[in-house]
């Protein structure tokens, strides 16, 4: 039996395996500034259809990946794809992860160089698009709490985000005492992600508060999933703990509301359907804007991918340089909206009632060129419109801190030149400030 933090929770024979977990995949080392966390290994699932039976090791998939290459790839790229989706799979596990994408990075470049290995360079460009929506993957940090008492906090990283990138926060938090449950928003692996948090999360809450501290619209969709779960295991009585109650408030760091999203709400509607994004309408503007933030999107994710992981140090180095070259000419085919658009989001006017009750903190910047300030502000109009949420606030809160002049507990940072999802660094005294100040309030009251 290990001790009560820092190891990896698996599975051997029913029981759990205890494994040292102080050292990311990036080969930063933890353990300075923060608690060593307890690193949840997702698992693949029929459930979810992502169990794969992969033959051979690495060692024989990259050898496999080199054979066809040499052959003709054009006459077999479902077999090519598989070989990648197997190596991928086996990044799950946080001691393959580099190896296999800078194994992905070499072949890439290579590819890239050649013309009748196009199709090859397509492939391999579209599966790290895939598994860049979260750099770390599937893994998920638990950083315990420091007593009975201590709130939880649900840190939901930014699209393209590592767990590297949220190390300030799990800083903060945990400083406090605070438990943490930190991961990325995966594409690959997401339901099961979804599932092991869920779970955790159910057993963690009981008889605690709990505050969802969510970067970008990648965490907030990724929230929302969560909750959605949440608040379905409360209705189905499979959790005493309510997450209208329990859940205090949330921080909403650099997110915002797409257009398509912004619908009225019908609180006689039982079933509300979620809105459909551009691509399936049938518009053919709504796919051109798509295909433009696709392409920025995942060149964004992929490069910060490669250089996290030691592939290159700068955008215009290879194989940055043919990831980019590549992603281009998939996004003039046609070829990229698609890996976008069909995302999930998460639910949103699926848990209006439950955003409805929550007091949050919006915080945006005028310099975010990801995330548009008016897309913020979008999201903060939509916070407020929630129908009666004035009169929900009013029931739960008495503090005037809590619910602003207006009563809608609607809470605002606009910030001047912090860049997207930076200003936990760049402006760490006034986001702080602001984020202590609403979640002191909020568990005080």
């Amino acid at each position: 039996r290990g001790p009560n933090s820092g190891w990896i929770s698996s599975k051997l024979k029913g029981r759990p395996l205890l494994v040292r977990a102080d050292v990311r995949d990036t080969g930063k080392h933890l353990g300075n500034n923060a608690p060593i966390p307890e690193l949840l290994y997702v698992q693949g699932s029929e459930k979810h259809g992502t169990l794969r039976e992969v033959q051979g090791t690495l060692d024989d998939l990259e050898q496999a990946v080199l054979k066809h290459l040499e052959g003709n790839p054009s006459a077999a790229s479902k077999q090519f794809q598989g070989l990648l989706e197997d190596m991928l799979f086996l990044a799950w596990r946080r001691e393959n992860r580099q190896r296999v994408l800078l194994f992905l990075g070499k072949q890439l470049e290579f590819c890239s160089k050649k013309p009748q290995l196009k199709e090859a360079a397509r492939i391999i460009c579209e599966e790290l698009c895939l598994v860049s929506w979260a750099s770390s993957m599937v893994d998920v940090e638990y950083y315990s709490f420091r007593d009975e008492q201590s709130p939880l906090v649900l840190l939901c990283g930014f699209g393209g985000s590592h767990l590297d990138d949220l190390q300030p926060a799990i800083e903060h938090w945990t400083e406090k005492g605070f438990g943490v449950l930190a991961f990325g928003p995966a594409r690959l692996g997401r339901e099961d992600m979804l599932d092991l948090i869920h779970a955790k999360l159910l057993e963690l809450s009981r008889g605690r508060s709990v505050f969802a501290h969510l970067f970008s619209d990648g965490g907030f969709g990724f929230a929302r999933a969560l909750l959605s779960m949440w608040d379905e295991s409360w209705r189905k009585q499979q959790t005493q703990e309510d997450p209208h109650l329990a859940l205090k408030c949330i921080i909403c760091d650099g997110a915002g509301l797409l257009p398509h999203e912004d619908v009225p709400i019908d609180p006689t509607d039982e079933s509300p359907v979620e809105p459909l994004q551009p691509e399936a309408t049938g518009n053919s503007e709504a796919l051109k804007q798509m295909t433009f933030t696709a392409l920025a999107f995942f060149t964004g994710c992929g490069l910060n991918m490669l250089m996290n992981f030691g592939a290159c140090q700068a955008f215009h180095e290879e194989p940055a340089n043919s990831f980019g070259k590549t992603l281009v000419e998939s996004a003039n085919s046609g070829q990229l909206a698609g890996k976008l658009s069909s995302a999930p989001r998460g639910p949103l006017l699926g848990i209006w009632r439950l955003l409805r009750e929550v007091p949050v903190l919006l915080i945006a910047s005028k310099g975010d060129r990801v995330v548009p300030l008016e897309c913020s502000l979008s999201l903060v109009t939509w916070f407020r419109k929630l129908p009666e949420r004035q009169l929900v606030q009013g029931q739960r809160w008495k503090e005037t801190s809590i619910l602003e002049e207006d009563g809608m507990a609607v809470h605002t940072l606009i910030l001047e030149k912090a860049l997207h999802c930076k200003a936990m660094t760049s402006h760490a005294v006034e986001y702080w400030e602001a984020v202590d100040d609403l979640v002191m309030q909020c568990l005080s009251s």
